[in-house]
């Protein structure tokens, strides 16, 4: 669960979610889809959930305010948002929905439609660097407690 999260606040932090943003989060029903959309309204973010109908009432409970099919990100398109989170990774199905300078956050690496002055990110690039640092950081706690009691 912790690793989750952490991929899910890392995605947040970089997609620019805050008040008066709109951020759209595809698979916003699993996991980290579901921590990022909690975290995405807790920093004040207005958050379009793009899932599967079977998973409607569970993102409108976690504060989704607009609930968009997966199947059809086309009515989202009229009203593109500022950022995408793609814990889904619907790359092409989502893209379109970015505004022009908006921001692409994918959990795997991907075009990311430069031209349009999208800026990309790979989140699970990001979080194996931040799970080292995480290991490395608890490593070092573990050792110190050793040492301690040593004493």
């Amino acid at each position: 669960m912790p690793m989750l999260g952490l991929t899910a606040q890392l995605t947040v932090d970089r997609s620019g979610a805050v008040p008066g943003r709109t951020i759209a989060i595809s698979g916003a029903g699993g996991e980290v889809g579901g921590f990022a959309l909690s975290l995405a309204v807790a920093a004040g973010a207005r958050v379009v959930a793009i899932v599967r109908e079977n998973h409607r009432k569970r993102v409108l409970a976690l504060g989704a305010h607009e609930v968009v099919d997966s199947g059809d990100t086309a009515p989202l398109r009229a009203r593109a948002a500022d950022g995408v989170i793609d814990a889904a990774r619907l790359r092409e199905r989502v893209l379109p929905v970015v505004r022009d300078g908006g921001k692409y956050i994918g959990l795997r690496a991907g075009d990311q439609a430069a031209e349009r002055g999208i800026t990309g990110e790979n989140g699970s690039t990001s979080t194996t660097t931040l799970r080292s640092r995480i290991l490395d950081f608890c490593t070092q706690v573990r050792y110190r407690r050793r040492e301690s009691n040593e004493r």
